[in-house]
């Protein structure tokens, strides 16, 4: 999780991508990736935003960093909701 988050706060979109399939190759709870990782990594990122630490160009390369993980982590969420219900 700390390293799905450092890839947000470092607007390493490559690195969060890489990341997030891992999550789904070794079967980690998606889920717990999107909150604890990307989430938290998001949250840092707006709070700089809000104190003029960083500026808008940063948030948005933040953003996109989370948007390509969550293209490959939320279709996971579907998989494992489905398996419960059976």
């Amino acid at each position: 999780m700390k390293r799905l988050r450092e890839a947000v706060v470092n607007y390493d979109v490559e690195l969060a991508v890489e990341l997030s399939r891992e999550v789904i190759r070794t079967g980690f709870d998606p889920l717990r990736a999107i909150e604890q990782g990307l989430g938290d990594g998001l949250r840092v990122i707006g709070d700089k935003f809000e104190a003029g630490e960083i500026f808008l160009p940063m948030l948005m390369m933040a953003a996109q960093a989370m948007k390509e993980s969550l293209a490959i982590l939320e279709p996971a969420l579907g998989k494992g909701t489905s398996r419960c219900m059976h």
